[in-house]
């Protein structure tokens, strides 16, 4: 069984969301109520919206839509050094991987009500 497929990598996606959801601003609950399936995967260090909280963890909204698929193509297949990227990014497909950056290339930028 490969990691794409075994039940507990979609069990923690599932609970990370609904943690992030539970604990999110009222904007970012309604924006994941159309974000891609595999959002958790992310959100739990970039942030739902892609504007991270944690220190040391970049912000990923807004940026280019193919930049962000080819980072998350070579964290997956392994040529780019970060563990914790790896493991997340192997257990997602390419479709997976293009939606998540579809996903957060649209979001903004500058943090709720602030203007940059």
């Amino acid at each position: 069984m490969s990691v794409r497929s075994h039940p507990y990598t979609v069990l923690l996606a599932a609970s990370v969301l609904a943690a992030t959801a539970a604990c999110a601003p009222e904007a970012e609950r309604h924006a994941l109520a159309e974000a891609p399936r595999a959002i958790g995967m992310c959100a739990s260090c970039h942030g739902p919206t892609g504007r991270s909280a944690l220190k040391g963890t970049p912000h990923i909204a807004g940026q280019d839509e193919e930049y962000l698929v080819l980072s998350m193509l070579q964290y997956r297949d392994g040529q780019r050094p970060h563990p914790a990227m790896r493991a997340v990014m192997g257990s997602l497909s390419e479709q997976e991987i293009r939606e998540l950056a579809r996903w957060y290339a649209g979001q903004s930028p500058c943090p709720e009500g602030g203007g940059g």
